[in-house]
């Protein structure tokens, strides 16, 4: 089943059914990493805060050593070191300080000399060659400026943003909180791993998959269970789940076989539909439900269908309901690594690695589906309908994360 609405429209549909979090809360920094931020941050303190030297060294005013050569040297009096941390200090005329990386510039120095570049002796410094001013000076706020925005609502929580926080002297961060999931795996051959396999069933590997892929993209995975073919029980167990989650996603009974059963579970449950199937490959009978003002996707029960479609749809879903401001999917052209053999009738996704501008299929093989070729991938090339095979060198566009 191919044929349905566009994927851009399904992702519309999908972001006008769960609005981004208006509800933010306030959490300790060292908890708040890969959070998304509900307050915007504005710089209170300079950084530097101070002028500082980026080198162990020796500060000086460059007048001092105007004259310096390797055959005239200048001799100066070295009478203190000083190391980041102190506090600021007053040099003397015709003085040199010690001063160790990060700590602050004396008031009468306007350059630091590198260590290696300074001979000492007996007490001295002995300077071979002349130093312009403010050279080796990091100036006070050359990194940030008073009033300037470090995190702006919308923003994920990085290493790097909770780092500019605590350099503002912020011990807590305002945050949105997590989209709460839960998963449904739906099929009578399913069989929980860890148990015996009876002939004829197979391990859930997709309850595993569809909890990780959630996770990775910032969910908190609140419930995950299995579920038989019946309509009835299936019904219940999305009620059950909702009731504990923000976003429900399943896999399995949403083509039009006798036993897939999550249109009349949608039907008992009085859920509105938003679309039934979307016109790519893999993954065309996608399915997405409104219920009580909560989202649900229903994915194909193929994990590598699957997979595509969590990765077009439910990523997206899950940044808009965190608060990311920049929630759609990222693309970028590239170049083939290598052919890809199938002709594309329909608008295809296959799973690739970019690296760089190139993209090639590390595992399983080009046009393979199978589990292997999930094992190692971070990006979707999108092939447009009615394409033929792709040759190596070839232009495509890919759908990264």
């Amino acid at each position: 089943m191919s044929r349905g609405i566009e994927l851009e429209q399904a992702q519309a549909l999908l972001a006008e059914a769960a609005p981004p979090p208006t509800r933010r809360e306030r959490l300790p920094l060292l908890e708040a990493a890969g959070r998304v931020a509900a307050r915007a941050v504005t710089a209170e303190q300079e950084l530097p805060p101070f002028d500082r030297s980026p080198y162990d060294g020796y500060a000086v005013n460059h007048r001092t050593i105007a004259s310096a050569s390797a055959g005239t040297p200048v001799s100066l009096p070295l009478t203190r070191r000083i190391y980041a941390g102190d506090p600021p200090a007053t040099m003397g005329a015709g003085e040199v300080f010690g001063i160790a990386t990060g700590a602050a510039i004396p008031a009468g120095a306007d350059c630091v000399v590198m260590q290696e570049d300074v001979a000492c002796d007996a007490g001295r410094a002995i300077f071979t060659s002349p130093m312009p001013q403010n050279v080796n000076v990091s100036p006070r706020g050359e990194e940030i400026q008073r009033g300037q925005c470090v995190v702006d609502v919308g923003d994920v929580l990085t290493s790097g943003r909770i780092a500019l926080m605590a350099g503002q002297g912020l011990d807590e961060a305002y945050a949105y909180p997590r989209v709460r999931a839960a998963v449904v795996s739906t099929g009578s051959e399913l069989t929980q791993p860890g148990a015996p396999l009876a002939p004829g069933k197979i391990y859930d590997s997709n309850r595993f998959l569809i909890a990780a892929m959630l996770a990775e993209m910032g969910a908190a995975v609140v419930a995950a269970r299995v579920e038989v073919d019946d309509s009835a029980r299936l019904a219940g167990a999305i009620a059950e789940s909702l009731e504990m989650a923000d976003l429900l996603v399943t896999t399995g009974g949403v083509s039009v076989g006798e036993r897939d059963c999550l249109p009349a579970a949608a039907s008992l449950l009085g859920a509105r539909t938003l679309f039934h199937g979307v016109a790519i490959r893999p993954g065309g009978p996608v399915m997405a439900l409104s219920w009580e003002g909560k989202a649900i996707l229903c994915l194909s029960g193929n994990p590598f269908a699957a997979a595509v479609t969590a990765f077009l749809l439910a990523r997206p879903l899950v940044r808009r309901m965190n608060g990311i401001t920049e929630w759609e999917s990222h693309r970028m052209a590239a170049t083939m690594a290598e052919a890809y053999p199938k002709s594309s009738p329909s608008r295809r996704f296959v799973p690739a690695w970019v690296e760089g501008s190139t993209v090639s299929f590390p595992a399983g093989g080009a046009g393979k589906r199978t589990p292997l070729s999930l094992a190692r991938w971070n990006c979707l090339v999108d092939i447009p309908a009615g394409s033929g095979p792709l040759a190596s060198g070839d232009q495509v566009e890919v759908v990264t994360s």
